[in-house]
């Protein structure tokens, strides 16, 4: 395999400038949050991220748990399990430091620099040089994709910022012959999971796929395949911790979708090549609006990596293979056989929506062969090409700042206000919009109301509506009261007056729910979380405790525990060539 591209070892002053030049790119790229730091979003999706996004933060901070269950949501969901929550990250510690909002704002910054410096690293590995690794890395985080997103109120598209660091460790995996950079590509699967990326690690699978069957069939070789196959069992196994919960909750509530949707070819060129990509612009056609299609390029990109293709047909051809397919993938059910509906027939991918968001990997793609582009005017004209592509990429930044940077002030649109009146204790509440959840949870309420991945219906009653009969109630002659409240734990002091009587809590039921201290055991009544009690007096304990996240976290240690063993035994024994 020594055709392939072998990543040059870098020196101190180029990571120190690598890493100073991201930095510059976040903060340059995410003007319109610096300047107004403190605001919040507020249209479509923002209000359903700041909510998960501030009841982790809230039970840490406050109660000192993990974040568990989500009492402020849909009646009661898992917060673990939820695909889209966002706390099982390093990041989540700005969070706990600085607030959930401002903790988000230096997740955006801090995300476009990974974003940049993944794709420079992704070029580097192909053994490009720096100038024309820069492109690459300007182009994919450059991209409106991102501003786009972002100003809509998609947090787990952060997470978007690892692929380019999940595909050059793939690379070095399959150009050295080692077993590690795959593992560590499955490491930065499970903290993309982490961050609510669901639709991002199945982009990277199919990225890793399409680049592992080109490179097997170029060079002959099986080893890419089994970096693949390595790659996903330590993608399986540092993620259970949080797969396993969400492979629960997605089976509880699951979200069937159809393959129907299609992306016409004039809006995938106006996603690409249009110069207004604002937030708020007709999609001409499109089943969504504008925020799920735009991914500029732009004409430099594109001529750039023509150019890249043609010159170096060979070494570009993965590149050329996965973009080409990545277009085909966001044009949606072009036939009843396109490939789209092929890939939705797996399962995850049949609860795929919007093929459109395959034009983020795409520009990825480009990215790299626009680099090859620039690589091969600097080596035909030596001093001249690196004045050509230093005014490219010069004016490539400008583009990309004057089409994608102004979406990020609906980032910071609005103003956080406190509740009018916060509840003395928690309780549901049934709202006039599910628009609202942020503002409950804030007012120490639950929304029955709820916007989530999938529609979610709940038996859980509002304070505000005829059926309530309190957060907790039994169905026989007694009393029933709180003495403790916390989202994952939950303390009553029963007087039950028949013989054998049910404690209802106004919460859905879970079977995670279990009973801590006392008689009795928890069941569905109706859908609600229920304890069946003994008569008397007594205290009844009931705690959230999933096994799905104990038994995850012990595949999770013993995923770390071999990749510990395979680092010391492949530093003694590598596989590479000689």
């Amino acid at each position: 395999m020594t055709a392939i591209g072998r990543p040059k070892q870098a020196k101190r002053w180029e990571v120190t400038c690598v890493a100073t030049a991201a930095i510059l790119f976040g903060l340059a790229f995410t003007f319109p949050v610096l300047a107004h730091f403190s605001g919040i979003g507020e249209i479509d999706d923002w209000n359903q991220l700041l909510e998960i996004q501030w009841v982790p933060f809230y039970t840490v901070s406050h109660f000192h748990q993990l974040p568990l269950w989500n009492p402020y949501e849909c009646g009661g969901v898992p917060m673990l399990g939820n695909p889209q929550s966002r706390f099982l990250s390093p990041f989540f510690l700005l969070h706990l430091l600085f607030g959930p909002v401002i903790g988000l704002h230096l997740e955006i910054i801090l995300h476009l620099a990974i974003a940049w410096s993944g794709g420079y690293v992704l070029a580097r590995v192909q053994g490009l040089s720096p100038l024309a690794s820069t492109l690459c890395g300007s182009i994919y985080a450059g991209s409106s994709w991102f501003s786009l997103h972002m100003a809509e109120g998609h947090g787990h598209f952060l997470a978007s910022a690892y692929l380019p660091w999940i595909v050059a460790l793939l690379w070095v995996s399959f150009s050295e012959r080692a077993l590690i950079p795959a593992a560590g590509s499955g490491l930065l699967i499970a903290l993309t999971l982490g961050e609510g990326g669901v639709y991002q690690v199945l982009q990277a699978f199919v990225f890793a796929s399409l680049l592992g069957l080109t490179l097997s069939v170029l060079h002959r070789s099986y080893w890419p395949i089994t970096a693949i196959a390595i790659f996903a069992a330590f993608s399986a196994g540092f993620a259970a911790f949080n797969l396993l919960p969400d492979y629960g909750m997605m089976h509880t509530y699951p979200r069937p979708w159809s393959a129907t949707d299609h992306t016409s070819f004039r809006l995938i060129c106006t996603a690409l090549f249009s110069r207004v990509q604002d937030h708020g612009r007709e999609n001409f056609g499109g089943r969504w609006r504008f925020w799920e299609y735009g991914a500029y390029i732009g004409p430099f990109a594109a001529v750039l990596s023509l150019f890249g293709a043609v010159k170096y047909p060979r070494r570009a051809s993965p590149w050329v293979i996965a973009g080409v397919v990545f277009l085909v993938l966001a044009a949606g059910q072009i036939t009843r056989h396109s490939l789209w509906n092929l890939l939705h027939e797996l399962p995850i991918f049949s609860s795929s929506r919007v093929p459109s968001r395959f034009l983020i990997p795409f520009t990825l793609a480009v990215g790299v062969l626009a680099s090859f582009g620039s690589e091969a005017i600097l080596k035909r004209f030596k001093t001249w090409g690196v004045y050509v592509v230093c005014l490219t990429l010069c004016a490539m930044l400008v583009d990309f700042w004057q089409v994608s940077v102004s979406n990020l002030r609906y980032v910071v649109s609005g103003e956080q206000h406190n509740p009018v009146a916060a509840s003395s204790s928690f309780r549901q509440v049934r709202g006039q919009s599910d628009n609202r959840m942020f503002d409950a949870a804030l007012a120490d309420e639950g929304s029955t109301y709820c916007y989530e991945y999938t529609v979610i219906e709940t038996p859980a009653a509002g304070f505000n509506e005829a059926t309530y009969r309190g957060e907790q109630y039994l169905l026989d002659p007694g009393t029933v009261t709180l003495t403790r409240w916390t989202p994952n734990r939950l303390e009553y002091a029963v007087d039950a007056g028949a013989a054998s009587s049910v404690m209802v809590i106004n919460q859905n039921y879970d079977p995670s729910w279990r009973v801590m201290s006392g008689q009795g055991q928890t069941f569905s009544y109706g859908g609600l979380l229920a304890v069946r009690v003994p008569a008397g007096k007594s205290q009844i304990v009931i705690q959230y405790i999933s096994m799905a996240a104990i038994v995850g976290l012990a595949i999770s240690m013993l995923t770390a525990l071999a990749a510990f063993i395979l680092f010391r035994w492949e530093s003694r024994h590598p596989l590479r060539d000689a």
